[in-house]
């Protein structure tokens, strides 16, 4: 075993160490070869060179493989390129084939219209040859009818030269017409001269007679001029009421006084129209002592609603034990009227006019009376209201209040007349009633509202007014007012 061992030593191993001052600072050791272990050292080092011999030839393998790697990638990009290339012409051999198949569509359609034109145009070809052997049909007819008027022609040229004798005849006496015709159309233009001369005469004279409409003497020579006969005198001229037509102020605005009391009213319309176009009415007088009073609302859509209205407001205003007789007249009156103005509206809408007549007119209405002691009775039907105050008042009572809905009911002109409430009161020192045009009840606004009415700037009452209208204290509609002092000119 101890052979053996000493065998496997291969060198032996002597180490030297160096001192200073008894420190040991460096140390050294040498492997001394034996025979046996340079043998394998040789077998070791021969095994090296070929191994990197082998690791040479390896490592050329790897540059080989290398580079034939560069060159598969090469040709992959190329490859990838070509791709790409065959990517684009596939596209745009797409996009070609595309085209192709819209134009062979095209080409399709145009075709086939191109064969529906053929068999039209054979259709046609066929219809023509139709009509030619109809046209040569009618051409031998023709040929026929020529041939025969030919005879007749021969015929009727024996009795040209009588015709030409008659017609001579014929022309001599036309010229004896034409001369009679001529002295005719002289007279008649002659008349006619005189009639537009009379025409516009007239004319001038009607205008003369609008524009003096107020003077009796007007009245006068119209009723000399026309042979009018003379009228009883009519007892309700004494009544006064508004709006008076034909007027261009916006605002028609008057004072009175009745029966020891002053009285103030206001009429004007929406939009700043002239007041002489409202559909309101209002109306006063005395009758037996008292101020009666009336005021009246045109309802919109209804027919001839603003002549409804001044009539109910003129048939309202005397004794009570004749109000439904007045009435019944007022309707009469009214139907009446209709007819009589149909010959006044143009003649292009007289069909209107004319349809409307039989169909009822409505208006609201408030009317009453006031004595001087400050007793009234006031009755109305519809949207209307009133508001009175007393002599030791500060603030206005309603009497009647202003309806909180549209469309209340109204007195119309085919139904007896009847009244929705009625009411006395005592005491009154100021009443003022209008119609649904004021919206506002507040005793303030109603302070305001009197001292305008019963003022005589007329423009202070319009202002106040158009600045109420933005305020929602008065309706966008027409608006009627009556202010009655009771105190008259005792307290002026």
């Amino acid at each position: 075993m101890s052979n053996e061992k000493e065998e496997d030593v291969v060198g032996e191993e002597v180490s030297k160490s160096t001192r200073i001052f008894g420190f040991e600072i460096a140390t050294s050791t040498n492997l001394i070869f034996m025979p046996k272990y340079q043998q394998l050292l040789d077998r070791f080092e021969k095994n090296v060179k070929m191994k990197d011999a082998a690791l040479r030839k390896e490592v050329q393998d790897v540059r080989d493989l290398r580079l034939k790697m560069d060159h598969a990638s090469k040709e992959i990009r190329d490859i990838r390129q070509q791709k790409n290339d065959l990517s684009i012409q596939i596209r745009s051999v797409k996009s070609e084939n595309s085209f192709l198949k819209q134009k062979l569509e095209r080409v399709e359609n145009e075709k086939r219209l191109v064969n529906e034109e053929k068999t039209s145009l054979l259709k046609s070809k066929s219809q023509q040859k139709k009509n030619i052997a109809r046209l040569e049909h009618d051409r031998q007819m023709l040929e026929q009818q020529n041939h025969s008027l030919k005879n007749q022609f021969a015929k009727s040229r024996d009795s040209v030269e009588e015709t030409k004798r008659e017609l001579k005849n014929a022309i001599s006496q036309k010229n004896i017409m034409d001369e009679r015709l001529k002295s005719a159309t002289d007279d008649a233009n002659r008349r006619i001269e005189k009639s537009e001369a009379k025409s516009s005469s007239n004319e001038k004279y009607l205008h003369q007679m609008f524009v003096q409409r107020d003077s009796a003497k007007a009245l006068q020579l119209l009723q000399k001029r026309i042979g009018a006969p003379s009228g009883k005198m009519d007892t309700d001229k004494s009544i006064f009421s508004l709006p008076i037509p034909c007027l261009e102020e916006i605002v028609q605005q008057t004072h009175h006084s009745v029966a020891t009391m002053k009285i103030s009213a206001a009429i004007f319309t929406k939009e700043e129209a002239p007041a002489s176009s409202s559909q309101d009415a209002c109306g006063f007088g005395e009758v037996d002592g008292r101020l009666c009073f009336a005021v009246a609302d045109g309802v919109s859509t209804s027919s001839r609603q603003s002549e409804w209205a001044k009539a109910l407001v003129i048939a309202s205003i005397g004794s009570e034990e004749l109000r439904e007789s007045r009435f019944e007249k007022a309707q009469i009156q009214h139907q009446e009227d209709g007819e009589r103005l149909t010959a006044l509206v143009e003649p292009k809408l007289a069909w209107v006019w004319e349809e409307k007549l039989p169909l009822q007119s409505d208006a609201t209405l408030l009317s009453g009376h006031v004595s001087p002691d400050g007793s009234a009775k006031l009755m109305r039907r519809g949207d209307t209201w009133a508001a009175m105050k007393k002599e030791t008042q500060d603030d206005w009572q309603i009497i009647f209040s202003p309806s909180e809905v549209n469309g209340t009911v109204a007195v119309n002109s085919h139904s007896p007349l009847e009244f929705d409430e009625t009411t006395a009161v005592s005491e009154i020192s100021k009443l003022m009633v209008m119609t649904d045009g004021v919206a506002s009840t507040d005793s303030q606004f109603l302070d305001g509202l009197w001292c305008r009415i019963t003022g005589k700037d007329s423009t202070k009452l319009e202002e106040f007014v158009n600045q109420g209208r933005q305020e929602k204290t008065f309706e966008n509609d027409d608006i009627t007012i009556l202010a009655i002092d009771t105190r008259g000119f005792r307290h002026n």
